[in-house]
């Protein structure tokens, strides 16, 4: 047989043979080229039996691994070649697709678990933060209601240093009586006098012009004991004062000569409205006062008269023969404000006024000027410093002070001047305490309607501004009045 028989003899017996054959060994079987091609034709049938192949034919333009043949070496002897398709091209693809989708799972996989550990994060951080706003609300819920507690008003505004600098006798921190500005809640005060004696109460304040004389002849001086004929006269500031008009009726069974007329009557006689009771006057108008005066009022006898134009009803109402002593009841400016924006737009029948914002309340015709500076020295147009000494002194020398944010203290300091008493027992007395907390807290329910209705008003905020400079006298004349309150609030407790 020829050499290259022998080459192509060796080549199949490689195919064929098992493990121990070998081209160059002993055993080795030689076959013709007939049977080589025949052995060869019938292996690649049975593999094709036993394997998908895919497409085998020339026309296959499949991509991939089973295009065109494949060569391996047969120890350098001869080379056989595979057909196409030897490779099954389904089972590579899905070879192919399932790597693919453990490539994207594994490129996905760090993005679905960034985009879940953002969501968490989020939904952390929101809890966090309704979790902390729950918090401060409660918190700041916790601080109004312990205000409305105190002080039956859900504001306060820490403008105190700002507006004492022109209080004669004070300074920053305490006045020059030595007087500190905390007030206990029982009745008493830190107050001490230094030995010359000067503090605010005491130091006359200078005046271009001297008090009105009706004004000085028909009122008493504080501290001056009362004598007969002098009847009790309460400057109604709106806003500030009700509250004590219902503690009068209410507590004390006064009859009050006020503002409770009955329609087409005006005989000044005696009525009640519902269980309090009234002379048949109207004390909070010019007109109603007029009125009054002609009648002689002050031949009724009323308990105490009640009017907000004090100037006017001073000089009409009384007379050096029979003088009254007036008090009163003050409210921080923006507090006042603020209660009397609530009222205005919660009862107006017009629909304009009933959605007036806050700041357009502020800024327009229907909220009060510098009203207490105006009603005390009975003056309209426009106001100048001395203007506002008078006003002061006029609370200084005849009026005792008495503070809307100290309900408490202040009833209590208006008992002790004027000798109010309950009547005598345990019932009585217990009777009359439930009475003052069914109208304090009738005052603190009021409180809360405002706050909730305006919402919160700050000492840095744009309505606190404009209100301070709209009122620029009043907050003045409110933290003189609260000086003067802390003073005669020891005065008299001492004197009980």
């Amino acid at each position: 047989m020829s050499s290259d028989n022998s080459g192509s003899s060796n080549s199949s017996s490689s195919l064929s043979g098992n493990g121990n054959n070998h081209p160059s060994g002993n055993n080795l079987n030689i076959i013709n080229d007939e049977e080589a091609d025949a052995i060869h034709a019938e292996d690649l049938a049975d593999v094709d039996n036993d394997i998908s192949l895919g497409n085998p034919t020339e026309e296959s333009d499949d991509d991939g691994l089973s295009s065109g043949s494949l060569e391996y070496d047969t120890g350098g002897v001869s080379s056989a070649t595979l057909p196409k398709g030897y490779i099954d091209d389904a089972i590579v693809e899905n070879v192919m697709k399932s790597a693919d989708d453990r490539l994207a799972s594994q490129k996905s996989f760090p993005i679905k678990k960034m985009v879940g550990y953002v969501i968490c994060a989020t939904a952390l951080f929101a809890i966090i933060i309704g979790a902390s706003i729950a918090v401060r609300g409660s918190a700041e819920k916790k601080v109004i209601e312990k205000r409305i507690h105190d002080k039956s008003t859900a504001y306060e505004f820490e403008d105190k240093l700002t507006f004492r600098s022109s209080v004669a006798g004070t300074t920053d921190e305490t006045t020059e009586s030595g007087a500190t500005d905390t007030i206990d809640q029982t009745g008493t005060s830190e107050t001490e006098t230094t030995d010359d004696g000067r503090g605010v109460w005491i130091t006359p304040i200078a005046l271009a012009s001297p008090i009105p004389q009706q004004i000085n002849d028909h009122l008493l001086d504080n501290p001056l004991p009362a004598t007969a004929n002098v009847t009790p006269i309460f400057w109604q500031v709106p806003f500030g004062g009700g509250v004590f008009q219902s503690f009068m009726t209410g507590c004390h069974r006064m009859v009050l000569a006020s503002n409770h007329k009955l329609a087409d009557d005006d005989t000044i006689i005696e009525h009640q409205v519902n269980q309090a009771k009234y002379l048949n006057v109207d004390l909070s108008t010019l007109e109603g006062i007029a009125s009054a005066a002609e009648q002689n009022l002050i031949g009724s006898n009323p308990d105490v008269i009640v009017s907000n134009h004090i100037n006017t009803a001073v000089t009409e109402l009384l007379n050096p023969s029979h003088k009254g002593r007036l008090f009163t009841a003050l409210r921080h400016p923006v507090d006042r404000i603020i209660a009397e924006y609530h009222y205005t737009v919660t009862t107006s029948n017009q629909y304009f006024v009933r959605n007036l914002g806050f700041k357009e309340f502020i800024e327009g015709s229907l909220s009060d000027k510098d009203w207490m500076t105006r009603f005390l020295i009975g003056k309209e147009g426009i106001l100048v410093p001395e203007d506002l000494n008078l006003a002061k002194e006029i609370l200084r020398k005849k009026c005792l002070v008495g503070l809307h944010d100290h309900l408490e203290l202040s009833i209590y300091l208006f008992e002790v001047y004027f000798g109010w008493n309950p009547e005598r027992g345990q019932f009585n007395q217990n009777v009359h305490e439930h009475c003052q907390d069914a109208i304090l807290e009738i005052e603190a329910e009021r409180a809360r309607e405002v706050y909730y209705y305006v919402g919160a008003v700050r000492k840095e905020s744009e309505e606190y501004r404009t209100i301070v400079s709209l009122n620029s006298y009043d907050m003045e004349l409110y933290w003189y009045a609260y000086a003067l309150f802390q003073e005669q609030l020891v005065f008299y407790t001492a004197r009980r």
